[in-house]
This record gives C-alpha cells, structure tokens and sequence, in this order.
C-alpha cells in the first residue's frame, strides 16, 4: 500500500500546481492577485542634436520634453482596483544631448529642459546622455541641462 501512496502524492502534488498556476501567475481575470507590475512596458528615447560647423556660423536649440511610463493616474493600463492609484509597470526612459561646434569662429548653443518618470510603484530605468563639444579655433560650445527624475 506505501509503495502505490507515494506516486497518488505526487500525482496530485502535480494537479493542484498545474490548476493553482494561473491564479498565482498575477492575473485578475483567472483569480490572482496583482503582482504590482500592471504588465505594462514603456520604453522612451530622445535624441536632440545641435550642430554649428564651417566658418562663422551659430547654433541655437531650445527643447523641453518630458517622457513618462504608460498608466499615469488611475487604471490606465494593467490592472488597478476601484479607488486605488495603478502600482506597478517597467518604464525605461533615455536621452541624448549632443552640442558641437567645428570649424572656425562657429557657436553653438542648447538648451534642454527633461523630465523623466516612471509609474508609481514600478521601476524606472532614467538615463541622459549629453555631449558638449568645441573643436577648432574660436569656437564656443555652450550647453545648459535641467533634468528631474522620480
């Protein structure tokens, strides 16, 4: 009798998880509980550049952007419960600033104003990458950056 009780465990062992997966998988159409990451994924770039090159020329940007994860607020995407802010989601957000100015006598000029933001709850990957760069002779190179991140 032991010998034919230890493979009707492990069957049933078997069972119970493949039955009880979704429910612990996350999600609130098979019975689960939220796990926190909504399911959403948001992936922002940037990319800005301001060249001045040859002789005697200017260069002027003036940008301001804001990048921000999917399901602001309140159940926008993935899941939330009635009253409650939406917790949870991946938000991946990156930028680039290049500022040159090659040559002879050239100016450049930028001026960037970013905000980044993940989703309350989740996790926020913010990235900027700036690059300012005078070559040559009498050359000017001016960059101005005012980044928030939460």
């Amino acid at each position: 009798m032991t010998n034919l009780r230890s493979p009707l465990f492990a069957v049933a062992a078997l069972v119970t998880l493949a039955a009880a997966a979704p429910v612990m998988a996350g999600d609130v159409q098979t019975g689960g509980i939220p796990l926190g990451m909504g399911g959403s994924t948001t992936n922002n770039s940037f990319s800005a550049s301001n060249v001045a090159a040859g002789v005697g020329n200017q260069a002027f940007q003036q940008i301001h952007s804001s990048q921000k994860g999917a399901g602001q607020g309140f159940g926008m995407s993935g899941y939330s419960f009635p009253g409650m802010p939406m917790a949870g989601g991946l938000t991946n957000n990156t930028a680039q600033a290049n500022n040159v100015a090659a040559g002879v006598d050239n100016s450049a000029l930028q001026q960037l104003g970013l905000s980044q933001r993940g989703v309350r709850g989740g996790v926020a990957n913010n990235n900027l990458s700036a690059l300012n760069l005078s070559a040559g002779v009498g050359n000017f190179a001016g960059q101005n950056l005012f980044q928030t991140q939460r």
